[in-house]
């Protein structure tokens, strides 16, 4: 596949570096004159965003409709109420004007992960303040007992009178002493302020404890938040169970200095930090007057997706190892046929009824085994499917997905075939049925 990437995008696409190969991808958006391309892989750019931000705000009807538009410049991401699938095509038609005429480009793009939380407030307690909330914490300037913190509340509705519900705000104090700073990021509903669960906000000390973002206590394009929060998150939580999430508040500089929240997940063994957004890539095509989202899948079967079968067969205890080649068990079994190493389906009979112990070509004619080594082809490619795309799911943007294979059989000779399958429903694993059944394909090849 031909990769036109007119950038580079950092770990997670959040900035931008040369490309050697600029002097190509001018080439194409410069071209005036139609033309097609096929195989083309693309990877949005920070301008891209902004574009598509722009769009957003034309067509958005409300206040929080305009704040999640302004998320896909702040974040570099997509979201829910404004999809990629929208606004690609209006990117790729400004970006490559001459490319048309069933022209297709596989793109790769942000989707963000979490809530909006808008512009986040920020507030630090001067000693005044300790001051005006009274007793010991007037005393001591600092909070020293976990239930002092609940005095928060009212600091935070004495600092943002006038906040509307669904205001999120962070907000730093010396706690439990007078020295260390902690921070804690906090959510107005419209008559009190409370603590965000499963929150951590950074304060100068874990900056500094992860190195270079401590040079300044932000993250930046020399110190990105992926790069440090991941090692940050296992030693501060050292007890974290799969599926634990914790939404990190932290500063970052990008154009200028910002306060982001960054949902972080952590997967059993490792913190998967979502930022810019989860990366995604979609397929487009061109239909002569316009682009257009495509989730169909087409491919041929490669040694790896043959594999895929030997191995379900060697790991399955349904399917008998006598159904494994006895000289190359790790490349070649006969319940389905799937040989990695020439890149097909074997359906002989000869080898199909040597390699036969569980005895279901027995007393059948040359007729009906050939019929039932091909329905366990079928079957093999289901099985392939869901090895393959074990988060396949039945549509996307409202479209259903199609996977249209090409595999191979080795008979008498060699032949090509496709077949045509779709997504019936998600689950582990994803069921597939079949929409179209094979044509021989091997004089097109």
């Amino acid at each position: 596949m031909k990769k036109y990437i007119l950038f580079i995008i950092i770990t997670g696409m959040l900035f931008t570096a040369c490309d050697p190969m600029e002097d190509i991808y001018d080439d194409i958006k410069n071209n005036e004159k139609p033309y097609f391309e096929t195989g083309i892989e693309y990877t949005l750019t920070d301008n891209d965003y902004s574009y598509a931000a722009s769009l957003a705000k034309e067509s958005a009807q409300t206040a929080e409709d305009s704040a999640w538009a302004d998320y896909i410049v702040k974040y570099s991401a997509f979201n829910k109420t404004f999809s990629a699938y929208t606004y690609i095509p209006e990117i790729l038609a400004v970006n490559f004007p001459a490319l048309k005429d069933s022209s297709d480009m596989l793109v790769n793009f942000n989707q963000y992960v979490g809530e909006m939380y808008g512009e986040i407030k920020s507030a630090e307690l001067t000693d005044d303040d300790y001051i005006e909330i009274g007793g010991d914490i007037a005393a001591n300037l600092y909070f020293s007992d976990e239930s002092e913190l609940d005095s928060l509340s009212g600091y935070l509705s004495g600092k943002f009178p006038d906040a509307e519900a669904g205001t999120y705000a962070e907000v730093f104090y010396r706690y439990p002493d007078s020295i260390t700073t902690a921070g804690g990021f906090y959510k107005f509903n419209g008559f009190i302020w409370t603590e965000v669960e499963n929150s951590r906000v950074l304060v100068p000390a874990d900056y500094d404890a992860m190195g270079e973002p401590g040079n300044y206590n932000n993250f930046s394009e020399d110190a990105l938040p992926q790069n440090y929060l991941p090692q940050f998150l296992r030693l501060e939580y050292p007890y974290a169970q799969q599926g634990d999430m914790i939404t990190v508040i932290c500063d970052l500089y990008k154009f200028e200095r910002s306060i982001y929240a960054i949902p972080c997940e952590f997967d059993g063994s490792d913190w998967n930090v979502y930022f810019p957004g989860e990366n995604t890539s979609a397929q487009f095509r061109h239909d002569e007057e316009k682009w257009y989202f495509d989730p169909t899948m087409i491919f041929t079967m490669s040694s790896s997706d043959y594999q895929l079968l030997v191995d379900y067969v060697t790991g399955n205890p349904d399917i008998p190892n006598g159904y494994l080649d006895s000289y190359h068990p790790e490349t070649s079994e006969y319940y389905y046929g799937a040989n990695s190493y020439y890149n097909n389906f074997y359906i002989k009979l000869y080898k199909r009824r040597q390699y036969d112990p569980l005895g279901l070509l027995d007393g059948l004619s040359d007729e009906d085994a050939l019929s039932d080594i091909w329905r366990r082809v079928k079957e093999g490619i289901v099985i392939m499917l869901q090895q393959k795309f074990p988060d396949a799911v039945p549509s996307v943007g409202g479209i259903d997905v199609h996977y249209f294979i090409t595999f191979k059989t080795h008979g008498e000779t060699d032949e090509y075939y496709k077949i045509e399958y779709k997504c019936a429903s998600e689950g582990t694993p994803p069921s597939f049925e079949m929409v179209s059944d094979t044509v021989n394909i091997t004089k097109m090849q």
